[in-house]
């Protein structure tokens, strides 16, 4: 996906969803890509209340392909709508399950807690925070994600160690 039709379509999203009426947050690949940790993503996860929903639904009606409902896919059951706007695809999830390894499904609640807002161009945009990300993924045993999150978390931690110790000197 080309960035400039990533950041036009989380605009469309910001304006639509503002925080102070919703709480939503980026997630997965959309995520990464938005923090220009990986340089491709294919869609636009989002998580939001359900209470959001309606919001959603309302003020991107337009865009809709379909109507939120509760569906089941692999590991993740939901309260689920499909958007596409400016021909990207948008997957906005509420009250969501996560499947574990040993097939019990667990509520995933404990995302409203781990919210940070990242900006992009002129603009901001809430994001589930990386160490999140990394934990939820190791749930869902996707490990090449847990690693790319890792790995960057890791390079992060050492350059602020490199910038501290050489302050200091």
């Amino acid at each position: 996906m080309k960035r400039e039709a990533f950041e036009v379509v989380l605009s469309i999203i910001s304006e639509v969803l503002p925080e102070e009426k919703c709480i939503w947050a980026l997630t997965g690949g959309a995520s990464l890509f938005a923090r220009r940790i990986i340089n491709d993503t294919t869609d636009i996860d989002i998580l939001m209340t359900k209470e959001c929903t309606a919001l959603a639904a309302d003020g991107l009606g337009k865009y809709m392909l379909n109507n939120f409902s509760f569906s089941e896919e692999c590991k993740i059951k939901s309260f689920f709508g499909k958007f596409q706007i400016e021909g990207v695809l948008v997957e906005i999830m509420a009250e969501v399950f996560n499947k574990s390894d040993t097939g019990e499904w667990n509520p995933h609640t404990e995302w409203l807690q781990h919210i940070e807002t990242v900006k992009i161009r002129q603009f901001f945009v809430p994001m589930l925070s990386l160490k999140y990300e990394s934990q939820l993924n190791a749930t869902l045993g996707n490990s090449t994600r847990v690693g790319i999150i890792d790995n960057y978390l890791s390079n992060l931690e050492r350059i602020k160690y490199e910038q501290s110790d050489s302050a200091e000197e």
